[in-house]
């Protein structure tokens, strides 16, 4: 009786200790997101930095597709992992009004991809949905092959 409890204790164990090593995987995907500058000069400054275009994301707090936008789209892991290819910024258009102009904005989203002179080689405004918004992404980095950086 003693060396099945044993058995058990140990089988019971192990599975806890498996289930706890699932969970932890579990909660680092689901930790995976797009890892944004709040920025325009610094994330300007990591793009030419790592030789990468920006993804410009002009939003404010009380834009309704903003943070649809957050909601869906940016938790999608193809799109994350295509984000990778760039340096994502947020700008909060409430906050900065001078880069909002300085490219023209005058709709919530936009999104402005640019290279690393800040020269804009593809824009998107209003919300996409993922599937939509890594045609766009793509379209942004086809521009960006031709360049001689």
């Amino acid at each position: 009786m003693l060396k099945q409890l044993c058995i058990f204790l140990i089988v019971f164990s192990v599975l806890c200790l498996g289930g706890q090593k699932v969970l932890l995987a579990k909660s680092k995907i689901e930790k995976k997101e797009i890892k944004w500058y709040h920025s325009f000069e610094k994330g300007l400054k990591m793009a030419k930095k790592k030789n990468k275009p920006l993804m410009v994301d002009f939003e404010a707090k009380w834009c309704i597709w903003c943070k649809r936008l957050d909601a869906t789209t940016y938790k999608n892991p193809e799109v994350i992992a295509l984000s990778k290819k760039f340096i994502p910024v947020k700008i909060d258009c409430d906050v900065d009004k001078t880069t909002p102009n300085q490219y023209a904005v005058r709709g919530l989203p936009t999104i402005i991809f640019m290279d690393t002179d800040s020269q804009v080689i593809h824009q998107v405004v209003g919300y996409r949905g993922p599937e939509d918004f890594i045609t766009e992404m793509k379209k942004a980095l086809a521009s960006t092959k031709g360049d001689d950086k």
